[in-house]
């Protein structure tokens, strides 16, 4: 298993992390993935 803390240390180009200072050392259970295209392709040009 891997914690937050081992995350960050990883230092990933683009990769954000959110966790608070007391749970840097819990486990990571699971993970969230997001990805969108650029804002100018959502939006309806009329």
């Amino acid at each position: 298993m891997i914690t937050c803390r081992d995350i960050m240390n990883l230092k990933l180009d683009g990769m954000e992390l959110l966790a608070g200072e007391e749970g840097m050392d819990r486990m990571v259970s699971w993970t969230y993935l997001c990805q969108t295209k650029p804002y100018a392709e959502h939006m309806n040009h009329c």
